[in-house]
């Protein structure tokens, strides 16, 4: 949050969404031999293993890799309603720099975010933070800067404390509407996705990067103890809403401020950062005092031998100005610039597109309900052997689940990071086989196949609904009433698998039921 009275935004108006391509859902491979699936293990961080051993005839080669496979195991995916994009005419048409794009996607650009993109953009409230405090000390008129303003209000009475409150109340306001919190985090909504962004600079207080680009956030010089260049994370040199006493909006505050960051740990990083990264500006105005005193610091600091830097801004003024200090202005929207980037990047495919989590969103919530079907109408006491099946499924939902929950990271919209994972548990699903891990090898191959589901493009996806059950011997179930079938004609071979389940089962109380955890024991 703060910016001055006068200071033009340069962010556009809210989009809220965007038409969305048909999604399809792969299915889980069959076994064409004797080999079962089970599987308690933290994705990506496998931990131990399970017990049961298998009889030494059923060691064939259960999983077959490739999408000629995946192919064969896919239904139609019900196509997403289309929703509504709202432009605004600060999503200026520009030419997307090589140069520039080349270092964001090597990781070698950072962005250096103001409240533009946060709180203080016009598009959010109709009035900024300096508007509110001068109409309360009457002084709309004033040409005090942010700081002067702030200091004045500091002076008063309680001044400090109702000023922080004034801020808090701020942030609530607007998180106490989905609407307003939509528009104000739209811009860190679409900088999540994009991996190679691993460090961000913000003057501004607010939570929204650590809430919505899952940042660890680096506010004073003890934390910078914690810094992992692997790791995405929001250096904090104003402070931040969630310490209160770290704040920085007066003029007394910017002076200690500065100070600290020339002789501290925390500017040290700053400073090295501007030395060795690009640095993208978004959010700022030339007149904002923010952007002065980061100017100034980079002057007296690095001099001329920072690398070239970049504004967006889509007021062609401002631009000139920037451009007069050396900057290179790219005029429009910047949360339209990010976008751009990433269409390149996909196109390039060097990032899936954000429609994955969507199709990932889809695809769990018919999970959910064919699991609750399994639940509901099928009794494991009779059919020990469904515990298979509702193994392959919690594997599908965790790795569902969990690509969902680091969508803010960027991790999973890295193909060569999803390609690893995919490896990754290839080969512990061999292990399980080999090892004749039941449920382990029920649950790591609907997780892995999950995995699958999100690497594939559409048109890599054939056009049919997965197979959502898991039976030991039987292929392609559609629905609940298929499976209900193939569990009676469990084929004969499988003696070993229904035993264990048995086993399993008559450990389970008649009012709980069988839930493979993310884990292997």
């Amino acid at each position: 949050m703060h910016a001055p009275a006068e200071r033009e935004r340069a962010t556009g108006v809210l989009i809220t969404e965007r038409d969305h391509c048909h999604s399809l859902v792969s299915a889980p491979l069959r076994p064409t031999n004797n080999r079962i699936h089970t599987s308690s293990l933290l994705p990506e961080n496998p931990t131990g293993f399970s017990d049961t051993i298998l009889n030494g005839d059923q060691h064939a080669r259960y999983h077959q890799k490739g999408i000629s496979i995946l192919n064969k195991l896919f239904n139609i995916l019900k196509p997403k309603e289309k929703t509504i994009i709202s432009k605004c005419c600060n999503r200026k048409e520009f030419v997307i720099d090589d140069y520039l794009y080349n270092q964001i996607m090597s990781g070698e650009a950072v962005v250096f975010a103001g409240a533009g993109i946060s709180t203080e953009s016009r598009n959010i409230l109709p009035f900024t933070f300096y508007e509110e405090i001068a109409k309360e000390l009457d002084l709309l008129n004033s040409k005090l800067s942010f700081p002067e303003l702030m200091e004045k209000y500091s002076n008063l009475d309680d001044g400090r404390r109702r000023l922080v409150q004034k801020i808090q109340k701020r942030f609530d306001y607007i998180e106490s509407f989905s609407f307003l919190e939509r528009q104000t985090t739209r811009f860190h909504k679409e900088l999540a996705t994009l991996y190679p962004i691993k460090t961000i600079i913000t003057t501004n207080w607010d939570l929204y990067f650590e809430k919505y680009c899952n940042a660890i956030s680096f506010i004073s010089n003890e934390d910078m103890a914690f810094w992992d260049d692997n790791k995405r994370s929001v250096l904090k040199i104003h402070g931040s809403i969630s310490n209160y006493g770290t704040i920085i909006a007066t003029t007394n505050d910017y002076k200690e401020a500065e100070e600290s960051l020339h002789k501290g740990l925390l500017g040290s990083k700053l400073k090295s950062i501007l030395a060795e990264k690009n640095i993208i500006f978004i959010g700022y105005s030339y007149s904002d005092t923010d952007f002065q005193e980061i100017y100034n610091f980079v002057q007296s600091s690095i001099g001329k031998f920072n690398k070239q830097s970049y504004v967006i801004t889509p007021f062609e003024a401002e631009a000139k100005k920037f451009n007069e200090l050396g900057f290179k202005p790219i005029i429009t929207d910047g949360t339209y610039f990010i976008e751009e980037i990433k269409i390149r990047a996909i196109k390039e495919k060097k990032i899936f597109s954000d429609s994955i989590y969507e199709d990932a969103e889809w695809l769990l919530e018919l999970l959910n309900e064919e699991h609750n079907k399994i639940h509901s109408s099928i009794n494991i006491k009779e059919y020990p052997h469904i515990i298979y099946s509702m193994a392959y499924q919690d594997g599908m939902m965790d790795g569902l689940e969990r690509a969902l929950n680091f969508k803010a990271s960027g991790e999973y919209s890295h193909p060569c990071y999803l390609n690893g994972i995919a490896d990754m548990y290839d080969k512990i699903l061999d292990g399980k086989i080999d090892d004749n891990k039941y449920l382990d090898i029920s649950y790591v191959d609907g997780y892995n196949l999950a995995i699958m589901f999100l690497i594939l493009t559409k048109e890599d996806r054939p056009e049919e609904y997965p197979s959502l059950y898991f039976v030991f011997g039987t292929s392609d179930i559609k629905s609940i009433n298929d499976l209900k079938k193939a569990l009676k004609i469990f084929p004969s071979d499988f003696k070993e698998e229904y035993k264990y389940a048995q086993k399993i089962v008559a450990n389970i109380g008649d009012n709980d039921t069988y839930h493979h955890k993310p884990f292997f024991y």
